[in-house]
């Protein structure tokens, strides 16, 4: 990693994907977080030109290229992540599903293919993972040409209650992730620092408890099978009320969408 980029440290590395990419089993259409990710990506893919391109940054193992092309097939959808056995599952599901596209085996932070390329370069779940937020934003924002398009999607665990549960309860978690970048203010003022003029900056989905990296205590155990059941019931109640019943005391994910600046819009 060059100099220019030492302060955006991956808090993760290619081998901790790797080894989960192996065990990865999917995400099933009546989870409540699929149906509120759908509902997301469905607004920012209305936003892309016809036959447009898209990279999705960390897009291993494609399970959410492989939504995003159910939605809009038109478009050509990139992969580029740094782990390779992500990228094989990738390769899979790109067969599977007749999805046009390159799969990119490279460091989102220092790969100089295809920048200035794509009509929207979009991360669900990458930006938490370094320790320089503006760094990395930035970094989406290199990918596409002049009046393109960036979405940036991050877990919400800064808020109440998660941040206090998951400190008590999911220690591990907070070694991989950086609850800073965990603010629709903190992801607009990047986006704007990278050039970007913000179309929307907020909080998505629904109240649902992460329940990954748990603590190896009775305690944590606990909090895992409480959190499990929590989101069950919670799609449950989604699914036969058409999501109208789904509690919404806290969202799960923050955003923010940008535009790339023009020439004239730099004037």
């Amino acid at each position: 990693m060059s100099k220019e980029f030492d302060s955006a440290r991956e808090l993760t590395k290619p081998e901790t994907w790797d080894q989960a990419w192996r065990k990865y089993r999917g995400m099933g259409s009546r989870r409540l977080a699929v149906r509120e990710l759908d509902r997301y990506l469905a607004r920012v893919l209305a936003l892309v030109p016809e036959s447009g391109s898209v990279v999705e940054l960390g897009g291993a193992p494609g399970r959410i290229i492989e939504r995003m092309h159910k939605l809009r097939p038109d478009l050509r959808y990139d992969c580029l992540d740094f782990s390779s056995t992500g990228l094989d599952r990738a390769a899979e599901l790109y067969d599977a599903y007749g999805i046009h596209g390159d799969l990119i085996l490279a460091d989102l932070m220092t790969c100089e293919e295809k920048l200035g390329h794509y009509d929207l370069a979009c991360s669900h779940g990458v930006v938490e993972h370094f320790e320089d937020v503006g760094a990395v934003v930035a970094r989406h924002f290199a990918f596409v040409k002049p009046g393109g398009l960036v979405s940036i999607l991050v877990p919400n665990y800064a808020g109440f209650p998660v941040a206090h549960l998951i400190r008590l309860f999911c220690k591990r978690t907070l070694e991989t992730h950086n609850l800073e970048c965990m603010s629709p203010k903190v992801l607009e003022r990047a986006a704007e620092r990278s050039g970007g003029i913000v179309l929307e900056a907020g909080y998505a989905g629904a109240a649902i408890l992460p329940c990954s990296g748990t603590n190896n205590s009775l305690a944590g155990q606990v909090y895992g099978l409480t959190a499990r059941i929590w989101n069950l019931l919670n799609s449950f109640s989604g699914l036969v009320s058409g999501d109208r019943l789904v509690a919404r005391f806290w969202r799960h994910q923050v955003y923010v969408i940008a535009r790339k600046q023009t020439e004239q819009n730099g004037l």
